[in-house]
């Protein structure tokens, strides 16, 4: 389906190769040092909000936004942590997405 038809999103879905009807939600996070932030938001966004995370942390980080990741994801939640040699957003951008799409093909909606 594309924008614009009347098809409903289960229609739309159902169009995509090894995609379930099921909707599904994708965190996806690029950061840089922000353990502080990850602390304060990622418990408010509760159990099963989001059905996987794919976080890039810029290889310069200082921090311990790893750890806090590691410790705040639900442990039952697919995850996909990995660390980017960021040159700048539009690259990086496209290599979560990237990165999302080899690993977790069921997810039908992403949140940036």
């Amino acid at each position: 389906a594309r924008l614009g038809d009347d098809s409903t999103p289960e229609q739309a879905i159902r169009m995509r190769p090894n995609v379930t009807a099921k909707i599904t939600l994708a965190c996806l996070m690029i950061c840089r040092d922000e353990a502080e932030n990850l602390s304060a938001n990622i418990p408010l966004w509760g159990d099963g909000f989001f059905d996987a995370y794919i976080v890039a942390i810029d290889n310069r980080t200082t921090d311990n936004s790893l750890e806090i990741l590691n410790t705040l994801i639900p442990k039952d939640v697919p995850r996909h942590i990995f660390y980017n040699a960021f040159r700048d957003f539009g690259s990086t951008r496209t290599r979560v997405l990237e990165e999302t799409y080899q690993k977790f093909l069921h997810i039908s909606h992403i949140f940036m």
